[in-house]
């Protein structure tokens, strides 16, 4: 019933409203995109359930982590780092490193991760950059991106709604941390711009990016979400700071 039932009820709207052949045949469009499932990522998330996206996250991470034939030291320790930024502890972490078990093992299905991380977040891009950015950061985690795990990348990538763009912004700042951690991250790197970027450049960067990330903007998410997110600004402000000392800036 589906099938027709979005063109029958948009049909009559649009020509009740605009008692016009062309008002009619706009309604029609838009039913037949509804009946088609086109305008599914136009509908509010459903309610939200603690940790929800966890599972999804790691098995995606798990995967990415494998996809190039094994999983390094380096990536496995981006996945502990990611552990301890969600404040995961107990029943909870289990479940998460078996959802990483379960993704490296291949024992997944890559898209319905996708689908079920973008069916939480919402309307939330600024937790949907999060999420991409956790990805990128096992991807990049020993210092090259495989082109199987970019692939896995720019399918979730896609599935969050995020054109290459974003995506390339994201892996640049994610390229160079390396198995050193983000503590000697490249802050260049983190902020995405070149070194020798001059300062109106760089500054621009950083407020553009803060303020995309800072957690008073995801609304109304969970514990580990924020945690997520304050953890991603605490890493741009440092790499802010750091170039800020280095370069004499006020």
């Amino acid at each position: 019933m589906k099938r027709w039932l979005g063109k029958l009820v948009g049909g009559l709207l649009g020509f009740a409203v605009t008692r016009h052949p062309i008002g009619l045949a706009i309604g029609v469009a838009i039913g037949h995109a509804w009946d088609a499932g086109l305008l599914d990522h136009f509908k509010p998330a459903p309610g939200r359930r603690e940790g929800a996206f966890v599972v999804p996250l790691f098995e995606l991470a798990g995967f990415v982590a494998k996809v190039d034939g094994r999983v390094s030291e380096a990536e496995v320790a981006e996945g502990e780092r990611l552990l301890d930024r969600l404040q995961l502890t107990g029943r909870k972490r289990r479940e998460a490193v078996n959802a990483f078990s379960r993704g490296r093992e291949g024992r997944i299905d890559p898209e319905a991760c996708a689908r079920s991380l973008r069916a939480f977040a919402g309307f939330s891009g600024d937790f949907k950059a999060v999420l991409l950015d956790v990805l990128a950061g096992i991807g990049c985690a020993d210092g090259a991106l495989d082109a199987r795990a970019r692939r896995l990348i720019e399918l979730t990538a896609q599935a969050l709604d995020f054109d290459a763009a974003v995506l390339e912004q994201i892996l640049a700042r994610r390229r160079g941390g390396g198995a050193q951690g983000h503590a000697v991250e490249d802050p260049y790197a983190v902020l995405g711009v070149a070194r020798d970027a001059d300062d109106e450049a760089v500054r621009a960067a950083y407020r553009r990016l803060i303020a995309q990330h800072h957690p008073d903007r995801l609304g109304d998410v969970d514990a580990a979400a924020r945690t997520a997110a304050e953890a991603e600004a605490s890493r741009i402000n440092a790499a802010w700071e750091l170039i800020r000392a280095r370069r004499g800036l006020k």
